[in-house]
């Protein structure tokens, strides 16, 4: 019953999706009622300064940034400091101002590039930040800090990744009652500060603010003032992904466009179209809201060989990439998937309109194509979206010699987004 309701919404989607192709005139192809056009949709991309310490063609520094089409460019990441609880710090002191990081990503800049800060992440979303949401003076020190930082190091804004106002490193309920009210408070804060520093600055410096925000209904509902959210920043960056990976029982796919096969209950809403389409329920407008994008895949190790189609039985931990050296979850960069798929003769499978896998002996990995990233960007520009949010450059085939051509993902989106590709073109790559 389930695989007869998955066809038929499948069907129905990819019928739909046709006909808006086949109309390329049409208003929400081209014109979208926010005022977004073709050349307006943003290409938010990450950088982590950590992917430096890899080896070999894995190595990623800010020279590699050359060649991706993004629009903003996002450093990652700052610590709250966990002595004093009043500053953010780059994570690695050393390789960001030190070794001139910072100065080397901002400079990027010349070429029409927004480059801002991140702080939070995952490593460093501890409880401490409830301590700091919940006193007005720590939150009056951070703030000054911050816009301080921000201007000293030519920054063009903030993004505030912290995972997640009281449900710290995902656990339900680790913060204070008060969290969701008191995240707000400082988000706002940091929205005036940044709004005095523009009025000596000008319009066009003025410093941007930015959330990367769970896309798991439990956490919204229950930890985020959506319209209070909407109204202070200037965009929300929704990450519908992680959904899945090797500490599940069955394979899947970590961030599906849409439903796969075996969903139900709660996991019916584990996927792209149902994460966005959530916040705007919530209350946030489409062009607030940006659409969280993968260049990686979480793999597994199958049970039965045999058997690895999408929701086959799976258990251990998968074999680590060579660069990447996820010895924990078995995450692998795209250019170690590609490598793997054009190389080493692992058997790719693409499911239009979800996602896709690959497979060999008892290794099993999820990810997205240039095809899936063209899906999931045309759904943002017929919804007339902000844009896509990558996660992240150094994850991404950005070696000169990539098979498929360097940064493919970051390309599909932008061509898509930019109406210089249609989403047939994209159609068999992989």
């Amino acid at each position: 019953m389930l695989f007869v309701i998955y066809f038929l919404f499948i069907a129905g989607l990819e019928v739909s999706l046709s006909y808006r192709l086949s109309n390329r005139d049409s208003p929400d192809t081209h014109h979208c009622w926010n005022g977004i056009g073709p050349n307006d949709f943003y290409i938010i991309c990450y950088f982590t300064d950590w992917s430096s310490y890899r080896q070999g063609e894995g190595q990623f520094e800010p020279k590699d940034i050359n060649g991706a089409p993004c629009t903003h460019v996002i450093y990652s990441f700052g610590d709250l400091k966990e002595d004093t609880l009043d500053a953010f710090v780059p994570v690695d002191q050393k390789k960001a101002i030190e070794e001139g990081f910072i100065n080397q990503v901002t400079s990027q800049k010349k070429n029409g590039l927004k480059v801002m800060f991140s702080v939070g992440g995952w490593g460093d979303s501890k409880r401490q930040y409830s301590k700091m949401l919940g006193d007005p003076e720590l939150r009056a020190k951070v703030v000054k800090q911050t816009t301080e930082f921000l201007t000293e190091w030519n920054f063009d804004g903030l993004d505030v990744a912290i995972d997640f106002p009281k449900a710290y490193l995902g656990q339900l309920n680790s913060g204070s009652s008060e969290d969701k009210i008191n995240f707000v408070r400082f988000l706002k804060e940091l929205r005036n500060s940044f709004d005095a520093k523009k009025s000596k600055m000008g319009e066009e410096d003025k410093l941007l603010l930015s959330i990367a925000v769970s896309a798991d209904s439990k956490f919204i509902d229950a930890y985020y003032d959506v319209p209070s959210i909407a109204e202070i920043c200037d965009w929300i960056n929704v990450m519908p992904y992680n959904y899945r990976g090797s500490w599940n029982n069955r394979t899947g796919l970590m961030a599906p466009f849409s439903v796969q096969p075996g969903d139900e209950g709660p996991l019916l809403e584990y996927n792209f179209e149902s994460a966005m389409n959530l916040w705007l329920m919530k209350g946030a407008p489409a062009e607030k809201l940006t659409g969280g994008l993968t260049s990686f895949g979480h793999s597994y190790v199958l049970v039965n060989e045999q058997k690895h189609t999408i929701n086959s039985p799976a258990n251990g931990i998968p074999e680590p990439g060579e660069f990447t050296q996820d010895v924990t979850s078995g995450a692998l960069a795209f250019y170690e998937i590609l490598d793997r798929v054009l190389k080493r003769g692992w058997t790719s499978v693409h499911m239009n309109y979800l996602g896709s896998y690959a497979y060999k002996d008892n290794q099993w990995i999820g990810y997205d194509d240039v095809f899936d990233i063209a899906t999931k960007s045309f759904y943002v520009k017929i919804n007339c979206f902000r844009g896509v949010t990558f996660w992240n450059l150094d994850l991404e085939c950005f070696q000169a010699d990539c098979p498929t051509g360097k940064y493919p993902l970051i390309k599909a989106a932008s061509d898509t987004l930019k109406d210089k590709k249609a989403l047939q073109e994209f159609q068999n790559l992989t």
